[in-house]
């Protein structure tokens, strides 16, 4: 099939009925089975509540399909410390992503301050995710915890869709669900979690662009907050929508 056909198929699937029956419901499962359909194989595995539970839903519905990790090399040690009890589960499934010393060397020579300038941010963000990752990604359909809730620049409208820059479909099943939806499916499933969830770190990075919120927040608030008041949307460049 042309890829000009394939793209058109995608962005005509309307998944917003099917999606609220599911949000209705709780269950993912009805979802995940367009996976098997538009060949996703691909799970970006943040360690978010709602990557972790992507991750148990696809392993009760599809044998096919591969977690990636990103260690930026400054994750927080209790993200690490999840990420190695979830390697005890789906260590077959599981590709961690690093970035190559050598460019890590890079960020050290040239001591970039990504508190007072945002392309210092953008390149750091690059070097230790995006390059990676986007060569894992590349013409491999892939599946995100992306919800709209989590923050204005992810008001995306649809489920599936065309990913230009990556060129492949991007499914994001949680779309419409809300926090509580998700909390009360992990507890549930009684699946662990990070524990920086419970202080306050509901969206959760690198250590240094990243603090606990506070009760009236919203969810990435926590996420390079110093740039809030520069009208940039707080996004490292892998979402783009």
């Amino acid at each position: 099939m042309k890829k000009t056909s394939i793209i058109k198929i995608v962005n005509s699937i309307d998944c917003s009925q099917l999606l609220r029956r599911s949000c209705k419901k709780l269950n993912l499962y009805s979802i995940l089975r367009i996976v098997k359909i538009i060949k996703c194989k691909m799970l970006l595995n943040s360690s978010s509540v709602e990557d972790l539970l992507i991750c148990w839903y696809l392993s009760r519905v599809n044998n096919n399909w591969i977690s990636l990790k990103i260690n930026t090399n400054k994750l927080f040690k209790e993200i690490l410390y999840l990420s190695g009890k979830r390697l005890e589960t789906y260590g077959q499934r599981t590709t961690f992503i690093s970035p190559k010393w050598c460019w890590l060397l890079r960020l050290m020579i040239n001591n970039l301050n990504i508190y007072f300038c945002i392309d210092s941010r953008y390149t750091c963000c690059n070097i230790r995710k995006l390059v990676g990752i986007g060569s894992m990604l590349k013409n491999e359909n892939w599946i995100t915890g992306i919800r709209v809730a989590q923050s204005d620049s992810r008001k995306v409208n649809k489920v599936a869709f065309w990913d230009i820059i990556y060129n492949n479909i991007k499914l994001n099943p949680l779309l419409l669900w809300n926090i509580n939806q998700i909390i009360n499916c992990i507890a549930s499933s009684q699946l662990s979690y990070n524990s920086l969830q419970n202080i306050g770190f509901k969206s959760i990075g690198c250590v240094p662009c990243t603090r606990a919120i506070k009760k009236n927040e919203r969810l990435r608030t926590g996420r390079w907050w110093w740039e809030s008041s520069k009208k940039t949307k707080s996004e490292c460049g892998l979402h783009k929508v």
